[in-house]
């Protein structure tokens, strides 16, 4: 375990070559942007903050969500619509009438719980050119990038500035869709899902701006139409599992992160390696990396030691960087 400032680590995993480091973003990424909007890990603790549960309507969402669904909106909505067949078909046999209704009432409480989160903590598109651009002078500086946020930040940094670098995996123009026949170019990977991101049965889309509106209107009326969104927003770390292992995405972006990439450098920035991710620190010891350099907010040598034994008995060598070296947001990057 040794420090290193994040400008020497990028020499000596190649300055000027990027095919050699890959980049692990985690929620304080999106955090070190600015926006105290960002700062969120969990839709549905945020949503009993702002108190949008609160009325006799939300008692068996709520119970859903806490009891059955590791506070996963997705999940529950799922789950949702899986009884909801269960029970049409029983309907025809004059049973559970009372029960679909709601079923479907309590639906439209979660869908719109949903939506109400998202506005209240997702901000409108950004449009400070200076931090996006500096953003994408850090971002080219990786051969792949994998991401546990959620949200519309980096998303926004790639539209803008490097789609000709990078590249998700889904079809262009007319046809955003996953997977495409570009998927073997894929080098940017959402590993719990995002809001542009919505599943069907055999293809996954991916909302995008257009004359028509931007994608945070898209996402709210998508959900309103009853569409499922790819996110991963609860659980502990088998629960998540879980749930990527179900979604052809997640699960794609996931067995990359684990298995497949020639670069012996990981780079990663803003991950608090919490147990509730471990599956995410289980496919970092999966690779073997030749050398891993973590970022930090506050020095803490405790947390560095708790770290450095799970990464560095596994023959990697481990190097730790302040967070604020990396410049991510500011146009000290070049």
């Amino acid at each position: 375990m040794r420090e290193v400032n994040f400008h020497n680590a990028i020499e000596e995993t190649g300055l000027e070559n990027n095919k050699d480091r890959i980049l692990l973003l985690g929620n304080g990424f999106s955090i070190s942007y600015g926006d105290s909007k960002l700062a969120y890990a969990n839709l549905f603790e945020k949503a009993k903050q702002l108190s949008l549960f609160e009325g006799d309507q939300f008692i068996r969402a709520k119970q859903l969500l806490e009891e059955v669904c590791s506070c996963d909106f997705e999940l529950a909505m799922e789950k949702i619509e899986q009884a909801l067949k269960v029970y049409e078909v029983l309907g025809i046999y004059g049973l559970y009438g009372v029960k679909i209704q709601q079923m479907k009432n309590d639906a439209t409480e979660l869908k719109n719980v949903l939506i109400q989160v998202i506005q209240k903590t997702h901000p409108e598109q950004l449009n400070e050119d200076d931090k996006y651009s500096s953003c994408a002078n850090f971002l080219k500086k990786f051969k792949e990038i994998y991401t546990l946020n959620y949200d519309l930040l980096l998303y926004w940094v790639i539209a803008k500035h490097l789609t000709s670098i990078f590249f998700d995996g889904f079809g262009f123009f007319n046809e955003p869709i996953w997977p495409s026949n570009n998927i073997s170019k894929q080098n940017i990977f959402y590993l719990h899902g995002g809001l542009a991101f919505f599943n069907f049965s055999s293809y996954i889309k991916k909302l995008t701006n257009s004359v028509c509106g931007n994608i945070l209107t898209k996402f709210d009326e998508s959900i309103l139409r009853g569409d499922i969104p790819i996110i991963v927003t609860g659980g502990n770390a088998q629960e998540k599992l879980k749930h990527i292992f179900s979604n052809n995405y997640l699960n794609y972006c996931y067995s990359k992160l684990k298995n497949h990439s020639d670069a012996n450098n990981l780079f990663i920035f803003g991950f608090a390696f919490k147990d509730c991710d471990r599956h995410i620190i289980e496919a970092i010891q999966h690779r073997k990396f030749q050398r891993i350099y973590i970022s930090y907010f506050e020095n803490n040598e405790a947390w560095k030691n708790k770290v450095n034994d799970k990464l560095g008995n596994n023959e990697s060598q481990v190097c730790f960087f302040k967070a604020e070296d990396a410049c991510i947001w500011s146009n000290l990057n070049d």
